[in-house]
Formats: structure tokens, C-alpha cells, sequence
């Protein structure tokens, strides 16, 4: 079964249709399901959002006292190729073209990709859509710094997209063509150094780090492949680092966190949180667990406002025996993390129905859960997570540290069904 024939079930295929590719599972990720729903911050106020198993993207208000939720269409007569209905969406990304400086989304379906330029109201309007065929639909999506291409990853490529100008359907193109650089999970890009100069992007393969350097050109070179030195209490290294996040801003630019995770033979070992160490330098990775984070689910990492003693804030949320809880950790100089606050809470996912499947079947939950943030006013942290029927807002004090949640329900049922 090819690639393309596997994506019209949205990514339930990989587990229900594809198992016999040769997928192997991570061990501790979960179902094969990568995520239930992606979200993307686009100011203060809005939050875009797709969710597994529907096939509307969302715009949600989160402003005003009340929340807001509207849907964001692709423009049925411009959908390439004409004969292709099925319009859910995998993957989000946010960029800017230099040319008319406006916010644009970028949406990639089973159809290909499609565009919509957010216009005067706050609206975003689609412009058109086109195909992607060289690449076909990619799980990791990664907005360079200069925040007008794309880096498309789907195993066992990495493809580099240029969004000069979207009104115009030449100027959305691979640029270079498809690029042979294997990646096998999660990539990011470091932060730019005053927005200049090359943009270094770090993809995993399995248990290795690629440093790529992609110039204003697209020209690409690969700088070094990060090997993981292994420490106790492990004795292999990891396969792959689940919620790959590379720290925002230019204070630890060699500083990442993820979720590591190995391959089954490794047996039953916790979900837990490591601080990964970028020693481009000397070629390898070094890790270690971070105190207090098994069965983690989704991390959010935020630069620290000016004149606090931490650089960043990681707020985390995850499951025990006992719940979920959600924990913010404050970094310092680069090295130490210290737990600023932590709290059990409320938290669970409605999936949508999938009549094709039968009527009491849902799309199973991804222990993968998607979290966007932002430091509102520069004194709270707040952390958004929204799974097509409620959103989840948890705020954590940045002057006493008291965490609070609170839910709010925007959809008791779903019409825009996916998988029928």
C-alpha cells in the first residue's frame, strides 16, 4: 500500500490499514496515532486548530469573556485535484510572505495543501490550494525563522517549501526538490541569530540528531550528526525524543527537552521529560531525566519575561495512577531546573465518531497531547490544549505560582465528520 493510499483515513491508517509496512512502534508513545489535534498561535486572541477525525480547521476567539469558534474552509473549486473530497486536515503551519506581510495558514489534507491569508477582521480567507506530490502529506511541519518557508518531514524526508508570495501559484514550490535527509520523528529549528545568516534545523533519525544548515537559497549542508552519549540509569539510547522542543529565544540556543522514548525491545519504561544538551561542537547529545515527569503527555516552553532569575518556563502536563497533574519548572543559567508549582487537575479527550468504523467506535486517544501557550501580561502563564469539543485553558501565577483551570465547552457534537 502506498503512502498516499494510506492518508485518506486522516493518520488512523498507519495503525488500522499500514501495520504491515514495517512501522515500528516507539515504545512509550503510545497508538501509532501521532497526535488527536494540532494548535497554532497566531496572536493574544486566536489560536487555529485541527482536530483527527474532522475536517474543518478551526479559529478560535479566546479574547473576550466568551470564546469564539469559527470554521476555516479551502475553497471547493480550487481543490487540486478536482476529484479529491477528502479535505481533513493533518498538519498547521503559520508564515509570513515577504511580500504581503500578512499571517497566512498553511494547511496540508490527503488532497495536497492549501492557503488562507488572514485578512483586515482577523478572518482568514482561503486563496487557493495546489499539490505537494513530490513529498506527499508530512507529519512534521517546521516554519523557518525567517518565517516564510517551510520544513516538510514525513520518514524517510526532509523537503524544504518556499512561500514567497502564495497569491502566486509558482511561488509555491519545492524549492531544490525533495531533499535526502532521513528524519524519523520531530524536527526544530534553533533560533536565529538576530534573524541573519543560515537557519539550522535539527531533525532526528531514530537515535541520532542531523544538524542541517539551509542558507537563504536553499542550499543545505549537513554540519553534524549528534550521536547520544548514554548515561544511567539507561544502558541504550533513546530511538527518539517525543515532544522534540528546542528552547525559544537566544539565551540556551543548545538547550532542548523531549519526551525520550525507545523501540520495544527496551521493555516498559516510564514517559519521562529529559534536558537534552546540543553539543554541535563534539557531535553528540547529552541527557538526563528531569525529577518528577513520568507519564508525561505535553510540554509547552516559553521564554521568561526580562528581570526574572529564570530564562524559560516549561509547563507540563501529565498522567500518574493517580490523574493528571500539570507542573511548571523555571530554568537557570542554562543548566538547573527548579519546580515552581505543581498541581493535580481535570483533564481528558472527546474524540470524534467514525461511522465507518461502526456507531459505537471513536478515533482512539493519542497519549500525545497538543499544548500551545503564551505569558499573558508578562505575569501569567497560560497553556491552551482543544480537542474539537472543549477547550482547556490552564493559568499558572507567575507572582504566587497558583495554578487554576477552567474548560469551555464549544461544540456538544460534530457534523464535519472525517472518516465515515
Amino acid at each position: 500500500m502506498s503512502a498516499n493510499a494510506c492518508w485518506p483515513a486522516v493518520m488512523l491508517c498507519v495503525v488500522v490499514a499500514c501495520a504491515d509496512n514495517g512501522n515500528e512502534e516507539v515504545h512509550g508513545g503510545g497508538t501509532i496515532i501521532p497526535w488527536n489535534s494540532r494548535l497554532v498561535i497566531v496572536d493574544a486572541d486566536t489560536i487555529v486548530a485541527a482536530s483527527v477525525g474532522l475536517s474543518s480547521v478551526e479559529l478560535l476567539d479566546i479574547g473576550g469573556s466568551t470564546v469564539g469558534s469559527t470554521a476555516i474552509e479551502p475553497d471547493a473549486e480550487q481543490a487540486i485535484p478536482s476529484t479529491c473530497a477528502d479535505r481533513a486536515p493533518m498538519s498547521l503551519a503559520l508564515v509570513t510572505p515577504t511580500r504581503t506581510g500578512r499571517a497566512t495558514l498553511v494547511v496540508q489534507d490527503p488532497c495536497g495543501v492549501w492557503i488562507a491569508e488572514r485578512n483586515a477582521t482577523g478572518d482568514f480567507a482561503p486563496l487557493r490550494s495546489a499539490e505537494l506530490e513530490e513529498i506527499g502529506p508530512s507529519l512534521y511541519v517546521e516554519v523557518f525563522p525567517d518565517g516564510r518557508r517551510l520544513a516538510l518531514g514525513n520518514d524517510p524526508y526532509v523537503a524544504i517549501v518556499a512561500l514567497m508570495d502564495v497569491r502566486e501559484p509558482a511561488d509555491l514550490q519545492l524549492a531544490g526538490g525533495q531533499l535526502h535527509h532521513r528524519v524519523s520523528h520531530m524536527m526544530r529549528f534553533q533560533p536565529a541569530v538576530n534573524g541573519e545568516g543560515p537557519s539550522t534545523l535539527l531533525a532526528q533519525r531514530h537515535a541520532a540528531i542531523e544538524v542541517i544548515r539551509i542558507s537563504e537559497d536553499n542550499s543545505i549542508q549537513t554540519d553534524a550528526v549528534l550521536l547520544q552519549e548514554v548515561s544511567p540509569p539507561y544502558t541504550k539510547p533513546f530511538d527518539a525524543f517525543e515532544h522534540f522542543t528546542v528552547l525559544p529565544g537566544q539565551g540556551c540556543p543548545s538547550i532542548a527537552v523531549g519526551i525520550g522514548l525507545f523501540d520495544r525491545s527496551a521493555g516498559n519504561v516510564p514517559r519521562r521529560l529529559q534536558m537534552l544538551e546540543l553539543d554541535i561542537e563534539n557531535a553528540e547529545t547529552r541527557s538526563r531525566d528531569l525529577t518528577g515527569t513520568d507519564g508525561v503527555r505535553g510540554i509547552v516552553a516559553l521564554q521568561a519575561p526580562d528581570g526574572l532569575q529564570y530564562s524559560h518556563f516549561l509547563s507540563v502536563l501529565g498522567e500518574s495512577e493517580a490523574g493528571h497533574y500539570f507542573s511548571v519548572y523555571g530554568l537557570e543559567a542554562c543548566s538547573d531546573w527548579a519546580l515552581l508549582a505543581t498541581s493535580d487537575v481535570e483533564f481528558s479527550i472527546q474524540t470524534p465518531p467514525t461511522p465507518g468504523w461502526g456507531e459505537v467506535k471513536r478515533v482512539p486517544e493519542s497519549v500525545f497531547v497538543s499544548l500551545v501557550g503564551q505569558i499573558s501580561d508578562g505575569r501569567e502563564l497560560e497553556i491552551y490544549h482543544y480537542d474539537g469539543y472543549d477547550l482547556r485553558i490552564l493559568t499558572a501565577g507567575i507572582d504566587d505560582w497558583s495554578i487554576r483551570e477552567r474548560t469551555v465547552a464549544l461544540h456538544a457534537s460534530r457534523t464535519d465528520l472525517s472518516i465515515r
